[in-house]
């Protein structure tokens, strides 16, 4: 389990940003700043919808620039660019269609709507150096983790050092 304090494992993923495909890897992600992981069950259900289109909408993403936000699910690419098309989604959504990113985070349901290994509704935020500083993940399928100290821990990483 990657819990608070270990440092996240690094992980290359297809995904899609707006209409551009690529691979991202993680490592390079965290290199100019921070990194929320959105883990989630897959791109049309309800709630998945809510969480997605709510980190879309908060405004502090816009403030720190330097900060990135991957969504990843077991959904293709084309069930992104689909949904990413419908709600306007501006980060890059990963597909981790064969679960090892799911796994090495110790995030899946064992059985989710009669589909094993989904990833759950699960909040990741990483440093530059890959240290996770906050970590949320639900348990129940309807449940979706508090965006309060998600923000918490999001500011904490552009907050001033002391020496």
């Amino acid at each position: 389990m990657v819990d608070e304090g270990d440092r996240a494992p690094d992980f290359e993923l297809p995904g899609l940003r707006g209409s551009e495909r690529g691979v991202y890897r993680l490592s390079d992600c965290v290199t100019h700043g921070g990194v929320l992981l959105a883990f989630y069950p897959c791109d049309f259900s309800p709630l998945c919808k809510e969480k997605l289109c709510t980190l879309r909408d908060v405004e502090w993403f816009e403030f720190q620039p330097e900060f990135s936000v991957l969504g990843i699910s077991q959904d293709s690419l084309y069930a992104h660019e689909e949904f990413i098309g419908r709600h306007d989604i501006p980060f890059p959504l990963l597909s981790d269609t064969d679960g090892r990113v799911t796994r090495r985070y110790d995030v899946q349901y064992d059985y989710w709507h009669r589909q094993p290994g989904l990833p759950r509704r699960a909040f990741f935020v990483l440093d530059e150096s890959r240290t996770v500083r906050y970590r949320a993940v639900a348990t129940e399928a309807t449940e979706v983790p508090d965006l309060g100290p998600l923000l918490d821990a999001v500011r904490s990483l552009s907050a001033p050092k002391s020496d």
